[in-house]
């Protein structure tokens, strides 16, 4: 039986206060696809506050700084 599989990418950006595990993320993003039986691509970016804050405010018309910015990808959904 063939694996399903997630390509992730994973971008930082610089001048971030505080270090972070790419490889562990990385592979804490495809057990969760696969645990959940899900294929695909996911794209993460880890950011600073200003960056966020200029985003969140561009695509959601919100100002300041956000946890999390999401956006749809391409059909079909996956639920």
């Amino acid at each position: 039986m063939k694996r399903k599989s997630l390509r992730v990418g994973i971008r930082l950006s610089e001048g971030l206060n505080r270090p972070v595990a790419v490889r562990r993320l990385a592979r804490l993003l495809r057990y969760a696809a696969e645990q959940e039986g899900v294929a695909g691509e996911v794209g993460v970016w880890i950011c600073r506050d200003d960056e966020i804050a200029e985003l969140h405010e561009r695509f959601q018309g919100i100002p300041g700084p956000t946890d999390v910015l999401s956006f749809p990808g391409d059909p079909p959904y996956l639920g």
